[in-house]
């Protein structure tokens, strides 16, 4: 090895504070290998399956109920019951933390509370 280039290198080992350095001394050990950090436990998945058919109108039914007062526990929304389903014309119970329960029929999203029912 040309001593200029031995001289340039120690001299950036020392600037650089590696005199200590396994890998300059020339007894490098292997690295540890690295692992992939352990992951967390995956919570098992609910199956949330119901006789009970499924409305994409449910929320804006709830939501109705909510216009009126209609709050549920905890003032959440009302529990929603899909009564009947007919086309686009859905009609749900709702049933309020006071006791109540309204109906509200839904036209393809529209919801309205029915009075007289």
């Amino acid at each position: 090895m040309d001593m200029r280039y031995s001289s340039l290198a120690l001299l950036i080992v020392m600037s650089l504070g590696l005199q200590g350095c396994a890998l300059w001394r020339g007894k490098a050990e292997a690295a540890p290998a690295v692992t992939a950090p352990a992951r967390a436990p995956q919570a098992a998945a609910v199956k949330t399956t119901t006789d009970q058919p499924q409305s994409p109108y449910a929320f804006e039914a709830e939501r109705a109920g909510l216009a009126v007062g209609c709050q549920g526990n905890a003032s959440r929304r009302p529990e929603t019951q899909l009564l009947s389903r007919d086309g686009v014309l859905d009609t749900f119970e709702l049933s309020c933390k006071d006791g109540r329960r309204l109906t509200v029929r839904c036209d393809t999203g529209m919801c309205r509370v029915q009075t007289g029912v």
